[in-house]
């Protein structure tokens, strides 16, 4: 059931660093673009120094089945998540910038239901290489990443769910790096992409009663969670100076979990579930964008499985407004 959040658990990682990017003018007849997107890959450039972005995020989710081994989907009563995710980035030099991401739940199954705190990542950006609209070689970005551990994930109420869960209880440490350039095609149009890798490294956890890595009544144990690998394509194309069309492709893949000690027992008296074997998933998220100018914009769109293996299979609804200063 670890897989069940893992998918918001890990995903700020990614989305801490999103970021709005302000292009210069290059040329007097030529407009720089106004974007707000892609929908979930980071910016390859800092906010600079004096400079502040705020980007919330509501994340509508209907995790309507599994994954299993064979890559085919295991349906299960349908868990509805809804995230308010508060990104916010600070310019601390000019090749560097600050960043945290409080993060709320309201989740909701089999009428049961439970708001949670969500775990709260902090990170800084490091501008490796810096390029200007109009160069040839892309940015470069280095996203240092740390998911600090303040969600419920353990003891939790077998009555509810799942629903009052909200962290995974492990300090996650994760090293990313992020491409990204914008073309110039005509007039106002151009064409955006990033491309954004990172590594995550979640530390052991101490595992008491139910938790999201499973477990039962009496389970006490130590675990340790698997590695993971995130890849996120994000491209845009202007449709105007205020519109664009962006698109997500993302896969992940996950190591395997094991754990030392007792794994306890379910209600029925049989062994708790701990250990997972590996795992991949595969997604895509097609958004519009608006942009009322190069400074604020909102950003619409669905995220949705293609393909996985020992994976979740959901359908999301995301909406942001990102607004630069």
């Amino acid at each position: 059931m670890r897989r069940l959040f893992l998918v918001f658990l890990i995903l700020p990682l990614i989305l801490v660093a999103r970021g709005k990017v302000i292009y210069q003018q290059v040329h007097p007849n030529i407009e720089p673009p106004w974007l707000t997107g892609p929908l979930l890959a980071p910016a390859a450039q800092v906010v600079p120094i004096g400079s502040c972005n705020i980007e919330p995020y509501y994340f509508g989710t209907a995790y309507t089945g599994v994954y299993n081994s064979d890559w085919d989907v295991d349906s299960l009563p349908t868990f509805w998540s809804n995230t308010l995710q508060i990104i916010t980035q600070i310019g601390i030099a000019k090749w560097m910038d600050f960043q945290f991401s409080p993060t709320f739940f309201w989740n909701y199954t089999q009428h049961q239901a439970s708001w949670a705190l969500g775990d709260l990542p902090i990170g800084l950006d490091i501008q490796l290489f810096s390029s200007p609209l109009g160069a040839k070689l892309p940015s470069v970005k280095l996203a240092l990443r740390e998911i600090i551990p303040i969600g419920k994930y353990r003891k939790l109420n077998p009555k509810k769910l799942l629903t009052d869960a909200g962290g995974e209880g492990s300090w996650m440490t994760s090293f990313g790096i992020v491409i990204g350039h914008a073309h110039h095609i005509s007039s106002v149009y151009y064409f955006n992409y990033r491309v954004a890798l990172s590594y995550n490294l979640p530390a052991p956890v101490h595992l008491k009663g139910l938790s999201l890595f499973g477990g039962g009544f009496d389970t006490d144990a130590r675990m340790f969670p698997a590695q993971n690998f995130l890849a996120d394509i994000g491209i845009e194309v202007t449709l105007a100076q205020t519109w664009a069309f962006a698109l997500d492709i993302l896969g992940e893949w996950d190591g395997k979990q094991h754990f030392t000690g007792k794994q306890g027992t379910l209600a029925n008296g049989a062994p708790a579930s701990l250990s997972e074997g590996s795992a991949a998933q595969f997604s895509l998220a097609p958004a519009i964008e608006y942009n009322w100018s190069a400074q604020l914009g909102v950003i619409a769109g669905a995220w949705f499985t293609v393909a996985g293996r020992n994976a979740t299979d959901f359908i999301n609804g995301v909406f942001a407004a990102n607004y630069y200063f």
